[in-house]
């Protein structure tokens, strides 16, 4: 593999992380991070870290919660072209301000041992899905032809009726944008050659091997097909409970005419 020469930027970037990692002055350096991205790629994100003792994720980039609404919208609409979603996604990609989620095991966990250079190659895997890939827009389209194919019209006429459904979906739309990192990243080559081109190929293979090797390679593994169930699950599980919600609203109505009418 060809070493391709950090540049100073990314070289300020992993210092960054290693003060992290040191627990100095921590909100500060995300601070920095984040500014030198904005620099260097011209997009903005707002890093933090996630305090997990749960399973591990290792790092998400979601959108702005106006692109999330935005998406939901257009994910429970009959009418919506791909190109409007990629065309939407690719705006608020260039003006809006994206969400990085790091997993605290990911920077502390001693077993792991990852290095500062490695988080690095991460973030940079990450951006690449951001600024190189189109694997959002493609996994939307999948959730819309599984809402499609699952949504009867007597659900559909509830999202007039209960605003707040289009609310509940926003989660069906942050599992399309969850679990980047854990897909296969062999075969992610969009958002890894970001890596490559920044002088941190290695270092992305090496996390890689560290992962598998600490027994968190059934997550990183994960296949495309994997993603797509999970999206299929988490939409199942919403039209379930959102029918339950209008089974419930049926019968609070019945009970109030049958219990409160004869006092009034």
């Amino acid at each position: 593999m060809r070493r391709i020469a950090k540049k100073g930027s990314m070289l300020f970037v992993e210092e960054c992380f290693r003060n992290v990692q040191q627990e100095k002055e921590v909100s500060k350096n995300l601070r920095l991070i984040e500014n030198a991205i904005n620099r260097e790629f011209d997009i903005k994100v707002n890093i933090s870290i996630i305090d997990n003792k749960k399973q591990f994720f290792g790092m998400c980039v979601y959108p702005s919660p106006e692109e999330i609404n935005m998406l939901t919208k257009m994910l429970l609409e009959t009418n919506v072209k791909m190109a409007d979603v990629e065309r939407l996604h690719i705006e608020f990609m260039t003006k809006s301000t994206h969400i990085v989620e790091i997993d605290s095991i990911l920077l502390y966990d001693h077993n792991l041992n990852a290095s500062a250079a490695e988080v690095t190659a991460i973030l940079l895997h990450e951006i690449g899905h951001i600024i190189a890939s189109n694997g959002i827009v493609c996994r939307f389209e999948r959730a819309k032809e599984y809402i499609t194919m699952k949504f009867d019209n007597k659900t559909r006429k509830l999202v007039p009726v209960l605003p707040f459904i289009r609310n509940v979906f926003n989660i069906a739309t942050l599992q399309i944008f969850s679990n980047h990192f854990n897909a296969q990243l062999a075969k992610e080559r969009k958002a890894d050659d970001l890596a490559f081109k920044e002088g941190y190929g290695e270092e992305l293979a090496n996390i890689l091997g560290k992962l598998i090797a600490n027994g968190k390679g059934e997550r990183v593994k994960r296949s495309q097909k994997d993603m797509d169930k999970d999206i299929e699950l988490t939409i199942d599980w919403l039209i379930v409970n959102i029918k339950e919600l209008e089974y419930r609203k049926d019968r609070l109505k019945k009970s109030s005419c049958t219990c409160f009418l004869p006092y009034l």
